[in-house]
């Protein structure tokens, strides 16, 4: 019998617990499944056994610090003329990818790294919905969070009777060549697709690529590219809408304070800051 080739082997293994790719073989226990994403661990086995793989696991991260990360993740389309860096993952993704990578870390052994899978849906001519995958895989060695990203906010296609094609997990044995990571301050390419990162580093305290607004919507600051500095300033008071009680400004202070020091993840920031803007907060 001819041997099955590393894409039908992936798509394959992607059916069943147990899941065979490229001739490795891997278990995988899901640890989160909600927003349209989908985070596992992953062990490879050889002889029904756990292999060691030296990871430096578990990792403690706060999902905020996990996704000020995300949002600094840079890379150059193949193609674009103009070689500009751009954003790897989606604005709208990163804080709850941020909250489920983090979690997937805290629960990983030295012998499992982290996959994930996460999609964003967007209406077409408001009739059709049309789905887009990032994947990423993650796993911390030494005093580094290496983070591996196989697809980019990439069109989900779909057969003739609309069935959606069938997707690998990150694989950092198959590289697609469409786009490559680029160095920034605290990050250094490993190969094309992946980044070795200085997690620890005090430059991803703060959201210095995000904000958030008024409403909760996360949105991206304008990033001068390749210039002195980077960044435009962060955001100021110009971001809350007028009229705001004292009351509810002293609650805003409050829980920025509260996820400053980390005592409460992103997505419930944006959850509690949005009830108090609106005055909903109790």
């Amino acid at each position: 019998m001819p041997r099955a080739s590393p894409v039908v082997c992936v798509a394959l293994g992607l059916a069943a617990s147990t899941l065979v790719a490229c001739g490795a073989r891997y278990a995988r226990a899901p640890v989160w499944s909600a927003g349209g994403i989908d985070v596992a661990l992953r062990t490879q086995t050889r002889h029904g056994e756990p292999v060691d793989r030296g990871f430096a696991h578990p990792v403690v991260i706060s999902g905020a610090r996990m996704a000020h990360i995300l949002s600094r993740i840079e890379v150059r389309k193949e193609g674009d003329k103009t070689d500009a860096r751009q954003p790897a993952i989606p604005a709208e993704l990163v804080y709850e990818l941020g909250d489920a990578l983090a979690l997937g870390l805290g629960k990983a052994t030295p012998a499992q790294d982290v996959v994930a899978q996460a999609r964003r849906r967007e209406r077409q001519l408001g009739i059709f919905t049309q789905e887009y995958l990032t994947s990423v895989l993650v796993y911390a060695r030494g005093d580094r969070l290496h983070v591996f990203l196989q697809r980019l906010d990439a069109l989900v296609e779909k057969t003739s009777d609309l069935r959606e094609q069938p997707l690998g997990e990150p694989d950092p044995t198959r590289l697609d060549g469409h786009f490559r990571v680029v160095a920034s301050e605290a990050m250094t390419p490993t190969s094309a697709q992946e980044v070795a990162v200085e997690w620890r580093d005090p430059i991803f305290r703060e959201a210095t690529a995000l904000r958030v607004g008024p409403d909760g919507r996360v949105l991206r600051r304008t990033i001068l590219m390749d210039s002195p500095g980077g960044e435009l300033p962060a955001a100021g008071p110009a971001d809350l809408p007028p009229g705001l009680s004292a009351d509810a400004l002293r609650k805003l202070s409050d829980l920025e304070a509260a996820r400053e020091r980390g005592e409460i993840s992103e997505s419930e920031y944006r959850i509690r800051r949005r009830e108090i803007v609106n005055g909903e907060a109790p």
